[in-house]
């Protein structure tokens, strides 16, 4: 039988931040088997997000699933590590569409 999913304690604040400036976002903590914690959505952009503290290691599921995922999967510590993350994956892809 499964745990009950925990969340990390900065994962709140993460999903408030995102919010914030204007993203899009889902918890996803409770799907189990590896998948990472947040489902984030900005300017058509699709990105993974697992969220960790500054100590926080992932599990064996989690390494198995980030190995296995066909797209990039980021952990992030912090609401300001999160939003860096989603403005320069959203950048190099809106500079990626531009040079086609």
């Amino acid at each position: 039988m499964r745990q009950i999913a925990r969340t990390d304690k900065n994962q709140q604040f993460i999903i408030n931040a995102l919010r914030k400036v204007g993203c899009f976002v889902r918890p996803c903590h409770q799907v189990g088997d590896g998948f990472p914690d947040l489902f984030v959505a900005y300017h058509h952009v699709f990105i993974l997000l697992e969220c960790k503290t500054e100590k926080g290691k992932l599990t064996p599921e989690q390494v198995i699933f980030h190995r296995q995922c066909k797209g990039p999967i980021f952990t992030v510590t912090s609401p300001q590590e999160a939003i860096q993350v989603v403005f320069a994956v959203v950048r190099d892809k809106l500079n990626s569409a531009r040079a086609c």
